[in-house]
């Protein structure tokens, strides 16, 4: 996985914006000075800027294009266990093959060693994309604060480099990719018997609607939690920062009770958020143990009726 081409790519990328960074004359931190004429000549090359800053769209998008082929190939990859299954009820128990068993089983383990490679490799393209971004983004602020003559960049921006790099390289964005390929999931409910597909497409909405539901409910209970602690903290900060000041006036006692109310509506909101979720994540997982006996009992009834093949119903399931 290493050896793939395209976080070589990246890292050839994020090595150019570092090493543009540090030879740069007006982008020097250790050599620039707000009113040195090298910023006036970092402000004259907008040209390289602009190029550097079209060869690294150029190498996203060629990584993004790499992770959506290895999230189509890995989410095709996923049916090899349901396949598997069906295959082994169908051709392995009825025909007693120990030769069948031992070829499906290398087939279903080779395209498992596939998948793990795939995976693995879309998930380190999306870290190393991530890294770059930071690289960047961060060259880019420090570039805009010797031009700008400021002494810091926006409060906060480097924390949110440091969020984006952090989500790109954690494991929330491959459910992301997967989620468009729902749809072939239900297809190969409908191959297997317009039924099952039918009853797969009603649990998918359901399911959704629980998810999209929990959302509902809960943001705006967890905004005002958020809104009462940040609150809180301000008032604390406010406190520490000035505390001689406000031991002068005796507002002590009244700052303190302020930012405990805060404290305690914050808990509150974050409670009553807890609550509704904790109920609607327990329904989710009902739910879905629920369409696990409905596939089964829906694929039992069919092959009862010779609809069917018994390797099809584990499969569904």
């Amino acid at each position: 996985m290493s050896a793939s081409p395209i976080p070589a790519a990246l890292e050839d990328a994020g090595s150019s914006e570092r090493a543009r960074l540090k030879d740069k004359p007006g982008v020097s931190a250790s050599a620039a000075t707000p009113g040195d004429p090298s910023c006036a000549a970092g402000r004259g090359s907008s040209v390289t800027a602009s190029e550097n800053a079209a060869n690294l769209r150029g190498v996203l998008l060629k990584a993004l294009l790499w992770v959506v082929l290895f999230s189509a190939a890995a989410n095709v990859l996923m049916l090899t266990v349901p396949i598997y299954l069906m295959q082994l009820f169908d051709r392995v128990l009825v025909s007693r093959s120990v030769d069948t068993l031992w070829t499906l089983t290398l087939i279903a383990a080779a395209a498992l060693l596939v998948y793990g490679v795939v995976d693995g490799s879309r998930r380190l393209i999306l870290a190393r994309l991530g890294a770059l971004q930071q690289i960047h983004l961060s060259a880019a602020a420090m570039r805009d604060v010797i031009a700008s003559n400021r002494e810091q960049p926006a409060p906060g921006l480097f924390t949110a480099i440091d969020t984006l790099r952090n989500f790109l390289g954690s494991g929330a964005v491959a459910p992301l990719l997967d989620a468009p390929w729902s749809p072939l999931f239900l297809l190969c409910c409908f191959l297997l018997h317009p039924w099952l597909g039918w009853v797969a497409t009603v649990s998918f909405l359901l399911l959704c609607g629980l998810c999209l539901g929990n959302e509902m409910l809960t943001r705006r209970r967890n905004r005002r939690s958020k809104d009462a602690l940040h609150g809180a903290n301000q008032v604390a900060r406010g406190l520490r920062t000035n505390a001689d000041a406000v031991r002068a006036m005796g507002m002590e006692s009244a700052l303190a009770a302020r930012a405990q109310k805060m404290l305690d509506r914050g808990i509150v909101h974050w409670l009553a958020a807890s609550g509704r979720q904790l109920r609607l994540s327990t329904l989710s997982r009902v739910a879905r143990l629920a369409i696990q006996i409905t596939v089964l009992a829906s694929g039992a009834w069919l092959v009862v009726n010779e609809a069917m093949w018994p390797g099809s119903m584990i499969a569904a399931s």
